[in-house]
């Protein structure tokens, strides 16, 4: 009984457990992880409640997806932003990615990318948060190189 008051007592004192941290993509990216956005845009049944509420959250924010190749080990960046509209007939709510370079042409010029991303090779993190980052880390400017296609996102 002693053993339960003193557990319940350390678990307030220091949070619930956190989930274990997410495998390193590349060599610095723990420099990174204020910057990381949990997103799991895999288009899977499961997933699409945490993504929904992700992707409102962060609806007008521009974000960064870094994607990684593992067998060329290149890293490339793209600028999105992630959109959410829900369907007329069935209410369902959908998931898509526009590119930042397309955020201020009229809605119907716009191109949606449906991407279903791994979520071992590829990663979404806040703009603005990214550039500071890898601005103040010469070795993140080395490593990641922007991907000139809108669909390419380094595979």
């Amino acid at each position: 009984m002693l053993l339960l008051i003193l557990w319940t007592s350390l678990v307030r004192l220091c949070g619930e457990p956190t989930a274990p941290a997410r495998p390193e993509l590349f060599p610095g990216e723990q420099q990174l992880n204020s910057c990381a956005l949990d997103l799991p845009l895999t288009y899977l049944k499961k997933d699409m409640p945490a993504a929904v509420r992700a992707a409102r959250a962060h609806q007008n924010e521009p974000l960064v997806l870094v994607s990684y190749n593992p067998q060329t080990h290149q890293i490339s960046a793209q600028r999105v932003f992630v959109r959410v509209f829900t369907q007329a007939k069935t209410g369902k709510e959908v998931i898509y990615q526009e590119a930042a370079a397309e955020q201020h042409l009229p809605s119907g010029a716009r191109k949606g990318l449906f991407t279903r991303l791994n979520p071992q090779t590829d990663r979404y993190y806040r703009a603005a948060c990214f550039d500071e980052t890898v601005a103040a880390t010469p070795a993140l400017q080395q490593l990641l190189q922007p991907t000139a296609a809108t669909n390419a996102l380094g595979r």
